[in-house]
């Protein structure tokens, strides 16, 4: 009968008869493809905004040798910022672009919500050394150090998906290039700079400006905020690595005993 027709249909449009709609392969692709798009603009935009922070830097080795982290006028001293209003606006306009393309296809990361937030709270941080660009360039080329480690990060996804002589080699390096450098910037300096080097600023930014409220407080402010979301996203980069490493059976017996 018609009716037992539609039902077979229904039927063969589910997985397993359970009434889930198999997943149509377009979209699938589509998804593929923009999360390819993604990682493709940022292993081309990142490297550059790596360029322009270094070439920002003072290349003298003494002056490094010099250096006294606790002391922002120390790290000041090391910040030329020769090109520093080109590499603010790159740094500008990577954000938006990238907060464009995720507002017009979310599906290519896994939270989208929380990147979202995570690059408005860069933008409120840019208004630093575009307001004081004399003074806070330096605050800009410390926090965007973090993305030499994100560009790692995509390399080694990317890594993944692709075979050539060599592989297991440059695989290595790039994950031992990025867990260290997941450890020396999001989890050293920036809580570093939280707790340390970016209140003494703003408690002398204050004592100058004879006022409390001034911009510079969002320096400590928005870093102990990315350092708390550096310390998430650290959890899970733990429990994936010890997943991979243990085995879910094993992952299982540890959490039991130990968490």
């Amino acid at each position: 009968t018609a009716r037992g027709r539609r039902c077979t249909r229904q039927l063969s449009g589910t997985q397993g008869g359970a009434g889930r709609p198999r997943p149509r392969q377009g979209a699938m692709m589509s998804v593929e493809r923009a999360t390819a798009l993604h990682d493709l603009f940022n292993m081309v935009a990142l490297p550059l905004l790596c360029v322009l922070n270094a070439v920002n830097w003072a290349s003298d080795i003494a002056l490094w040798a010099a250096l006294e982290p606790t002391r922002y006028a120390s790290w000041r001293t090391l910040w030329i910022g020769g090109h520093q209003s080109l590499f603010l606006a790159a740094t500008g306009g990577y954000i938006g672009l990238d907060i464009a393309f995720l507002a017009a296809v979310p599906t290519c990361v896994k939270s989208p919500t929380t990147v979202l937030a995570h690059h408005a709270v860069v933008l409120v941080c840019l208004l630093v050394p575009f307001l004081r660009p004399t003074t806070h360039g330096y605050a800009l080329g410390l926090c965007m150090t973090i993305e030499a480690n994100t560009t790692l990060l995509i390399a080694r996804r990317l890594l993944m998906s692709i075979e050539f002589p060599g592989k297991a080699l440059v695989r290595a390096v790039v994950s031992t290039l990025f867990y260290a450098t997941w450890i020396g910037i999001r989890l050293v300096l920036y809580p570093w700079l939280a707790v340390v080097v970016f209140p003494r600023d703003y408690l002398d930014a204050a004592a100058r400006d004879d006022s409390y409220v001034n911009v510079v407080l969002a320096m400590p402010t928005l870093c102990v905020l990315l350092t708390g979301l550096n310390g998430w996203w650290s959890v899970g980069l733990w429990r994936s690595f010890a997943k991979r490493m243990l085995g879910p059976a094993e992952m299982g017996n540890f959490k039991q005993h130990f968490l």
